[in-house]
């Protein structure tokens, strides 16, 4: 059975042995190692036009309390450790110069442009401007929950390959696809809900079709051969070695199949490692 590519979710922070913060360097380095296909991962603009990698809107900065990403420079960014583990919060053009020679695509996700655009900034405008400084257009798959950008960052990018997000309360109207996206990003139950259908509809039209995690499913052994089942053409995931192990693309690690017994009886073990927050 083909089975679909592996996206490491944030660096995808869970599995076995010592686990990083999600979004750090440590993290993507280790889903590489591990033989994860791309890495995915959260950008916000900062005040002072830079991209940081970072899923939440707001940050308890260690002088200035509790304050957003666009109302810090990257030196106030810079101040601040990722759960007190001394691992920083990377820029986008550290991720890039780090795995400047990885053969390894990037997923970024544009965080709140809203905010951003509040507060007088132009997170489209800026995103293009980076991507030609870092010479990484082709070497990026952009994605978004937001219609609007999506439909800018066409604009301003004609060949960009794009992916719309979709949350589980929204159904995808295949005649207007946001930013005319290549892909379709689905929480993995609203797949799991509609099954093969809307895979084969995206198919049909050209479009690919990548299940995000939502918390709302575990990862274990029954949703990753059902996944495969549906030909969904990427997965994104919290637990890169635990997916490839599945796919056979990796040999199971010392203990690995203990591990899988207890998590499919509870997610407890994995959320208790999980600095993540569902969407």
């Amino acid at each position: 059975m083909e089975t679909p590519q592996i996206w490491a979710h944030r660096g995808a922070p869970l599995g076995s042995g010592e686990l990083p913060p999600e979004n750090s360097l440590k993290a993507f380095r280790r889903a590489i190692n591990t033989g994860a296909d791309a890495l995915e991962f959260d950008i916000q603009l900062t005040r002072d036009g830079q991209f940081v990698v970072h899923h939440d809107l707001h940050l308890e900065h260690p002088r200035l309390g509790r304050v957003a990403v666009p109302d810090l420079n990257v030196n106030e960014i810079k101040e601040m450790t990722l759960d007190g583990t001394g691992e920083g919060i990377p820029t986008l053009t550290e991720v890039v110069e780090e795995f400047q020679t990885d053969d390894v695509p990037f997923i970024p996700e544009l965080k709140c442009p809203d905010e951003a655009l509040a507060r007088g900034l132009d997170p489209v405008k800026r995103l293009c401007e980076a991507l030609d400084e870092l010479e990484l257009s082709d070497r990026v798959v952009i994605q978004c929950f937001y219609r609007d950008a999506l439909d800018q960052l066409r604009e301003c990018r004609p060949s960009l390959e794009l992916l719309a997000l979709y949350r589980h309360d929204e159904l995808v109207n295949f005649d207007r696809i946001p930013g005319k996206a290549q892909y379709l990003g689905l929480p993995m139950l609203s797949v799991f809900f509609f099954g093969r259908k809307v895979v084969d509809k995206a198919h049909a039209q050209g479009l690919k079709l990548v299940p995000w995690r939502d918390m709302s499913l575990s990862e274990n052994a029954e949703v990753f051969q059902r996944l495969a089942e549906f030909k969904v053409d990427a997965v994104m995931v919290d637990d890169a070695e635990r997916a490839l192990v599945h796919y056979g693309r990796i040999p199971s690690p010392p203990g690995f199949e203990r591990m899988e017994r207890i998590l499919m009886g509870s997610e407890e073990p994995a959320d208790s490692r999980r600095s993540r927050k569902p969407d």
